[in-house]
């Protein structure tokens, strides 16, 4: 395999993500996800809101971006809601933060109200002073 071959290749891994996001997951089929992930150098691995905080610690020292799910699958929650969870998955490890559309908002015409809550996720997900604060507890 000429050295061309091995940059595309790694070049198209980090294009990918390894979705870890089916309710039926063991915390081992996360781990295996994981260290698949980290073997074949792809891009990053989206997680269901409980297992952010065990998978970063996995992939941690790796190029793998742990990225949560919030308001998945549905993207339903209230924009609160919404901008907790997005805080609360930052401060447990992930890199990323990945959330559906509100469908219903979507369908019913109400784009004001859906940029509203993705500008507030990003507001929550860039402010410096949330971001770096420290948990008192780890399963809180």
């Amino acid at each position: 395999m000429a050295n061309s071959d091995i940059a595309a290749y790694g070049d198209l891994a980090k294009m990918i993500d390894v979705a870890l996001v089916a309710p039926d997951l063991s915390e081992s089929d996360v781990a295996r996800g994981c260290e698949t992930a980290k073997q074949y150098g792809i891009g990053w691995v989206t997680l269901r809101p409980a297992d952010v905080q065990l998978a970063s610690q996995w992939l941690k020292g790796s190029a793998v971006i742990p990225v949560a799910a919030v308001s998945y699958p549905h993207g339903r929650r209230p924009p609160r809601s919404k901008n907790y969870e997005t805080r609360d998955m930052l401060q447990r490890g992930a890199r990323s933060i990945e959330t559906p559309l509100n469908l219903g908002k979507v369908v019913s015409r109400q784009f004001q109200y859906v940029e509203m809550e993705l500008i507030q996720m990003v507001q929550e997900a860039t402010a410096p002073a949330r971001r770096s604060r420290s948990r008192s507890s780890s399963l809180s």
